[in-house]
């Protein structure tokens, strides 16, 4: 039973450096303000790393291939949020179109993979985030 323990406390702190560093992409933005400024965003990104994202590890910790899955994902979020956010300020925008893509793939990727796509606002955030690539 101790191992369980042990296991769990490593899961969630893999979490936690992790979510921290798309939270400090989010409040320190040296590009796409609009996005990162915008509260429903930043309260959903809290939501999501502070409370969905631990509850979810501790829901599916017997299962390896899930938890590894979903740290990838993060890891890939959390790099595609400091490419949105901090990454090359003076960028091509045909890059930061792909940039922006690729954030909002991978985020729509976690959000299913944590089974919230079915939620109204799940699908007016993904609207929101296609109208800034397309402007």
């Amino acid at each position: 039973m101790e191992g369980n323990y042990e296991r769990q406390a490593l899961v969630l702190s893999m979490c936690g450096p992790i979510y921290n560093r798309i939270k400090m992409c989010f409040e320190y933005p040296r590009k796409n303000m609009q996005i990162a400024n915008n509260q429903d965003i930043k309260n959903f990104i809290a939501l999501l790393g502070e409370q969905i994202l631990p509850q979810w590890c501790k829901k599916n910790m017997a299962n390896a291939e899930e938890i590894n899955l979903m740290h990838n994902l993060m890891f890939l979020f959390a790099y595609k949020t400091h490419q949105v956010f901090q990454a090359r300020v003076i960028h091509q925008i045909i890059d930061q179109n792909w940039d922006l893509k690729g954030f909002k793939e991978t985020l729509m990727r976690i959000i299913g993979k944590l089974g919230l796509s079915n939620h109204q606002g799940t699908g007016d955030f993904e609207k929101y985030l296609e109208k800034m690539i397309n402007s």
